[in-house]
């Protein structure tokens, strides 16, 4: 995965930018003191346990055949990434994959390849399922529109002091 973003973000037509971990968290940091609505609080307190972000884009075709990018999926697949969202329709192909280790989900790959563009985005991580599941869970079940039905059970039980860091 590195070899491959190494190889084609100098390409003609494409675009990257790379995000290292700390700027990620200290931004967070920030915007959640600066916000407060309970939602965004909810979904910024999970920046702390993000990593180096990367992402390369190219449009109309530019640099990447389709069979470099096959071939980086098929080494991901060896390196033991596995397809959490797999999407396939006409000639646009959408991988959104994941390398878990102890119970966290280590590194998050999302692929939108098209006839016309590609876009590579690339997270290393500290989340749990646990945590996927209580933003899944203050955003859906506690919606107006889809109010909690009585008796339902909750996802994930009483939620916990979070820890930010302070600009």
């Amino acid at each position: 995965m590195k070899a491959f973003y190494r190889d084609y973000k100098r390409e003609e037509g494409v675009f990257n930018f790379k995000l290292p971990g700390w700027l990620v968290w200290f931004a967070g940091g920030i915007a959640y003191n600066s916000v407060r609505d309970p939602d965004l609080r909810e979904a910024l307190w999970l920046g702390k346990k993000l990593g180096n972000l990367r992402m390369m884009h190219s449009e109309n075709g530019n640099g990447l055949s389709p069979q470099s990018v096959s071939s980086l999926v098929d080494g991901m697949y060896a390196n033991h990434y596995e397809d959490l969202i797999l999407v396939r329709e006409d000639d646009t192909r959408v991988h959104f994959l994941v390398k878990d280790q102890r119970e966290k989900l280590k590194d998050l790959v999302l692929l939108i390849h098209e006839e016309d563009g590609f876009t590579f985005f690339s997270m290393k991580s500290r989340l749990k399922i646990d945590d996927i599941s209580r933003l899944i869970e203050q955003f859906i079940l506690e919606d107006p529109k889809n109010p909690e039905e009585p008796g339902k059970k909750k996802i994930l039980s009483a939620k916990r002091k979070v820890l930010i860091p302070q600009a």
